[in-house]
């Protein structure tokens, strides 16, 4: 494969085909056995090392994307929204905290975040 030194740019679709996100390829020449030839990283400039900003960060992706398609679709009195916690650094506290510090309002009366061994937390 004869790939030229350089850098490149691949630009990330969402689900409805529009850039949300792109990553970056480096290419470079060096004399390393053949082992040692191929290096990765993948880069994303919404992830930190911070674990409060991460929460953060998919906190309010997660609850405003769900409340911009939020309808009152049946005539009940409360509108709870339930989700999965995939971020296993994340424990009830911390997720509570980044909630607090975001002050996202949302249109739902009630939020719950489930955990892997069936724990299941209200932000408040």
């Amino acid at each position: 494969m004869n790939l030229e030194q350089g850098n490149r740019t691949i630009n990330l679709p969402d689900e409805n085909g529009a850039v949300s996100d792109s990553a970056s390829i480096r290419l470079y020449a060096h004399n390393e056995p053949i082992d040692r030839k191929i290096e990765y990283a993948i880069a994303n400039n919404r992830v930190s090392a911070n674990v409060a900003k991460n929460l953060e960060y998919m906190l309010s992706s997660r609850l405003l994307d769900k409340d911009s398609k939020f309808t009152r679709c049946h005539t009940g009195n409360e509108y709870w929204l339930a989700f999965l916690s995939e971020y296993w650094l994340a424990n009830e506290e911390s997720v509570q905290l980044a909630f607090d510090k975001l002050g996202i309002k949302t249109k739902f009366d009630r939020i719950y975040l489930i955990y892997e061994n069936e724990r299941v937390h209200q932000l408040k």
